[in-house]
């Protein structure tokens, strides 16, 4: 019976062993770059800072004019202090507009960032895991973040680009 039970466990052990878990690799990036989807999202983004960057200028424009055309109504006469202070009160204002301006810009870039380039991705990542799913890979390792990897590891790029259709 120990001998039985001894050669099973062997056996086991054994069979587990040679049942070798299959792995691949691949350089997102170099998917993504390769994507003429890509392209066209970075595109947009830049058509969208663009716009975001000259309202911002816009805006920093009118301040520095304002705030140049205050300083220079000091130096050349008294001005009562009412005056003074609503000079002071539309500096601020329009200071703050910029500010405000430019946190909800760089809020709604990130936004569009993320909506333009999310579909890129995942039809990347789609691609990557039908691929691996084809050839019985159980991972699949990005491969600009390892060290090292063995010959024995697949790079499914070639696999992945073909499944895209970019050449």
């Amino acid at each position: 019976m120990r001998i039985l039970i001894l050669t099973f466990i062997l056996f086991l052990g054994v069979n587990a062993w040679a049942q070798e878990n299959k792995s691949g690799h691949i350089n997102l990036q170099e998917v993504l770059k390769a994507m003429p989807e890509l392209k066209t999202a970075q595109d947009q983004i830049n058509t969208i800072k663009s716009g975001l960057q000259k309202k911002s200028e816009q805006l920093s424009v009118e301040y520095n004019g304002k705030l140049t055309a205050f300083q220079e109504l000091e130096k050349k006469e008294k001005r009562s202090d009412a005056l003074r202070n609503a000079d002071v009160e539309e500096l601020n204002s329009i200071k703050a507009r910029k500010d405000k301006f430019d946190t909800e810009s760089n809020a709604s870039l990130q936004a569009d960032i993320d909506k333009l380039i999310q579909p890129v991705i995942d039809k990347a990542n789609k691609a990557i895991a039908d691929v691996a799913n084809e050839k019985g890979l159980v991972y699949v390792f990005e491969a600009s973040n390892l060290l090292f990897y063995s010959k024995k590891s697949a790079d499914i790029l070639p696999e992945v680009r073909a499944k895209l259709g970019i050449k």
